[in-house]
């Protein structure tokens, strides 16, 4: 989540980039996807969790934050929870 603060000139936002297991809560680093989802046509990709080898979806939404989610088919959209 991105945190903004006020100056009286402007506005300062501070982003979080690391992307972040949803299965298991492992942080990875900026290092460890940027070269691929710059390179990414879809501005997404898929990652295994180093920590628990869980298939992740990364993207980033327009505040510059990391989005992570589990994929449930093979294009890539997240799982519906039945309530």
């Amino acid at each position: 989540m991105s945190h903004c603060i006020k100056f009286p000139d402007g506005f300062l936002s501070i982003v979080d980039t690391d992307a972040t297991c949803p299965s298991c809560g492992h942080h990875h680093p900026e290092e460890w996807y940027y070269k691929a989802l710059n390179n990414s046509k879809r501005a997404m990709i898929y990652k295994y969790c180093k920590n628990c080898g869980q298939r992740m979806c990364i993207t980033i939404d327009m505040m510059g934050d990391t989005v992570t989610w589990i994929p449930d088919t093979k294009r890539g959209r997240p799982k519906k929870e039945i309530i």
